[in-house]
């Protein structure tokens, strides 16, 4: 039967354009009871902080990695109203470096930003990470948290890092231990794994200019480019959890740097959800809880607060801490 008409789509002169930042994450929620019995809530928690403290324009791209039925009907309506711009469900689980393979290639941002599902983003986590891309070009991937005394690559991108004259290194325990405590709420026996991190620990902080940035990294959330992605990816995989410490050789491979914010900027919350106020405390970075306490009701800082996530102004009160550090102290 020969075509009737002509479709309509041939005189449409507009097309949409993707934004610069795509935001990306993997959800996997095979049930809602035992160890997901509160995913769905964490997951919520994860995104609407996305949304709520993220001030730069972004899409949000959705890997879901063969969820529940409830789960993927979440998904769907909060695609229906705009808040995920790309989704994808896969009917099964092709484990997180499949998954990855899927989403940053797709991904159409110049800019990607990863986190799994459990993870409550604190105000000013993407523009510190971006003005760490912007400083460091080696840097493969930046997440918004220093790892105190647990990364083993911090040793390779120090030392990519010495061989290179406009990077000044410190070293010492300098990441606060409130952030290293914070981290640890949300991962199985703290007590154990905080003596185990600090073990032989030292923290390297990079400075280049007015920039700074620890040389560490996770991969339960980062911040890189497009540029970087095509180089690494698609990657083998054999295992559902596991096999993303092959992206860390081939980083160091091809001479990247994995590097952290200074300051506290994301969570990781686990399968739980978490009490924010009492797991964050002093480092929430501006967020106020309502008067009940209630642990999930963080509301939006004032506006005299949030100008202090200003890339532009960060950068000028970094520079009169420099100046002042070298009048009082050389």
């Amino acid at each position: 039967m020969p075509r009737i008409g002509q479709n309509p789509m041939k005189w449409v002169s507009d097309v949409h354009y993707p934004e610069r930042i795509t935001s990306t994450t993997i959800v996997y929620i095979p049930f809602l009871d035992g160890y997901w019995k509160e995913s769905l809530d964490v997951l919520k928690l994860c995104l609407g902080s996305m949304r709520q403290n993220t001030q730069l324009p972004f899409d949000l791209m959705v890997f879901d990695n063969g969820s529940c039925e409830e789960v993927q009907d979440y998904l769907l309506d909060l695609r229906r109203r705009g808040e995920i711009q790309y989704l994808v469900l896969s009917e099964h689980n092709v484990g997180k470096v499949g998954a990855w393979n899927i989403l940053f290639l797709a991904a159409p941002g110049e800019i990607i930003a990863y986190c799994d599902s459990d993870v409550y983003f604190l105000p000013g986590w993407l523009e510190a990470s971006l003005e760490i891309l912007e400083e460091f070009p080696e840097a493969g991937i930046v997440t918004a948290q220093p790892i105190a005394g647990g990364d083993v690559s911090s040793l390779w991108t120090t030392q990519a890092a010495q061989k290179n004259p406009s990077v000044l290194i410190q070293t010492g325990c300098l990441i606060p231990e409130e952030y290293l405590v914070a981290h640890l709420a949300g991962v199985g026996d703290p007590e154990k794994e905080y003596e185990r991190r600090q073990i032989n620990r030292k923290d390297v902080l990079l400075s280049r200019g007015v920039t700074q940035a620890y040389a560490t990294a996770s991969h339960f959330q980062f911040t890189t480019t497009k540029r970087v992605v095509q180089a690494l990816f698609p990657s083998d995989t054999t295992i559902p959890l596991g096999d993303d410490h092959q992206f860390d050789k081939e980083m160091r491979d091809l001479g990247y740097w994995r590097l952290a914010t200074t300051q506290y900027l994301v969570h990781h919350m686990g399968n739980r959800v978490p009490d924010l106020r009492s797991e964050l405390g002093g480092i929430s970075m501006g967020i106020k809880f309502s008067r009940s306490g209630a642990s999930n009701s963080p509301v939006p800082e004032s506006s005299k607060i949030r100008f202090l996530h200003s890339s532009f102004v960060r950068r000028i009160l970094k520079r009169v801490n420099t100046i002042s550090y070298k009048l009082l102290y050389k």
